[in-house]
């Protein structure tokens, strides 16, 4: 039984990095809505220790930066506050 459940962990796991690269694709080339909002969720995402790793891991760090410098003023806002949960 305990094989069941670290399989679903796993699995848990590769969901939430695969939804963790798609927000990252989205602040990269995304329109400037769905960067906003990938930063925002980013952000509430940032208060758990494994995603901040996989937000890291994932290359969130340049494009939140590239969009703190080039982005709306809400988008930026978002931007620093989710490098802030991020330790930046």
């Amino acid at each position: 039984m305990s094989n069941k459940k670290s399989k679903s962990s796993s699995s848990e796991g590769m969901t939430h990095e695969t939804s963790i690269e798609m927000l990252v694709r989205f602040l990269r080339s995304g329109t400037p809505e769905q960067q906003e909002q990938s930063a925002r969720i980013l952000g509430d995402l940032a208060i758990n220790e494994l995603f901040r790793k996989n937000i890291s891991s994932a290359g969130a760090i340049p494009a939140l930066v590239r969009l703190l410098r080039e982005g709306s003023a809400s988008a930026k806002n978002e931007a620093a506050g989710t490098l802030g949960g991020l330790g930046f």
